[in-house]
């Protein structure tokens, strides 16, 4: 079985930096998930991260580590625990975008919804 591949973090921190809808799924590999953090920045993650296998992304789950111990959810083990042990606390898998709080309200907005729903 070949050894996968380190999962990445892209930045958008600026308005021509930000994806589509499209290019997010691609780069995730699947459904797009949204998870707001309390500064208003988002992180962009694969939906399915843990029945498709993921590996962790270590960057990714320092970002959202932080925005966890900074609400007092839960006492956390260190990170270097899970990258030992591989635990499921408290991680992000796979690829991962996190889009900057000032740009996170105009995510996808080359989406089109269906009028036929409506």
């Amino acid at each position: 079985m070949a050894e996968q591949e380190e999962p990445k973090l892209i930045v958008c921190g600026a308005e021509n930096e930000l994806l589509t809808y499209q290019q997010v799924s691609d780069f995730v590999g699947g459904f797009v998930e949204v998870v707001k953090l309390s500064s208003g920045d988002v992180l962009l993650i694969n939906e399915d991260g843990i029945q498709k296998k993921l590996p962790i992304n270590y960057p990714a789950t320092q970002i959202y580590r932080k925005e966890l111990e900074g609400k007092n959810v839960a006492k956390l083990p260190p990170l270097e625990f899970q990258r030992v042990y591989k635990t499921d606390f408290y991680r992000i898998l796979g690829n991962a975008v996190w889009v900057d709080k000032k740009f996170a309200n105009r995510l996808f907005l080359d989406e089109v919804p269906d009028k036929s729903l409506h």
